[in-house]
């Protein structure tokens, strides 16, 4: 059987054993295409996909699809930093729907070059540890001469109404003889609605 190695004749089985082991490495299939796809790329995987386009802000406690969804948006952002759009699609790929405003939109204008970002949150809610990194996020992709004043949290939760009816009638009816008057019937009819509502806010330290 031909050797599949360059060692000398005098080769140690150390080596021999060393060289049969790294040639088994050229086997094993790496699916290139795959690894940088951000939609197939595994999950472990991700982070060094990440490190690879230069993701500006990773946090490991993110779900798979915020992961996903910044690793997708990273070359995009790298393109079009220092733009509205690089600020607004940096934070929506962390599933956040936002509105920047400026300062000429303001009424009354406020300073120049300043800006304000409205975010609207879930029942996740707003903890210090999400307003850094959003603030990280958006220094990382806007302009070097527009200052962020701040962030405009507005929470939104959904939920279902339900709504009920009930109807309940009755009739007594008595024969009597025959008789030509007129006979007359009343009856009476009852609506009810009850709504619930619910709502729980925490106040953190600003």
């Amino acid at each position: 059987m031909a050797s599949l190695h360059l060692l000398p004749p005098n080769a140690t089985p150390a080596e021999r054993a060393f060289s049969e082991g790294t040639t088994r490495i050229d086997r094993i299939p790496v699916p290139i295409a795959r690894l940088y796809n951000p939609d197939d790329c595994p999950v472990e995987f991700l982070p060094w996909l990440a490190w690879a386009l230069s993701v500006d802000a990773w946090e490991s406690s993110w779900s798979e699809a915020q992961k996903r969804a910044a690793v997708r948006n990273a070359i995009w952002i790298h393109k079009h930093k220092g733009t509205r759009g690089a600020v607004d699609r940096a934070v929506r790929a962390l599933g956040y729907r936002v509105r920047i405003r400026e300062w000429w939109q303001e009424r009354p204008k406020t300073e120049r070059f300043t800006f304000t970002i409205d975010i609207e949150v879930d029942d996740r809610g707003v903890s210090p540890d999400l307003y850094a990194m959003l603030t990280r996020v958006v220094l990382k992709a806007k302009n070097t001469r527009s200052h962020l004043t701040g962030f405009q949290v507005t929470e939104s939760v959904q939920g279902g109404c339900s709504v009920g009816g009930a109807f309940q009638s009755g009739e007594e009816l008595t024969v009597l003889p025959w008789m030509t008057h007129e006979v007359l019937q009343s009856t009476n009819l009852s609506a009810a609605c009850a709504i619930t509502e619910y709502l729980s806010i925490t106040v953190q330290p600003r």
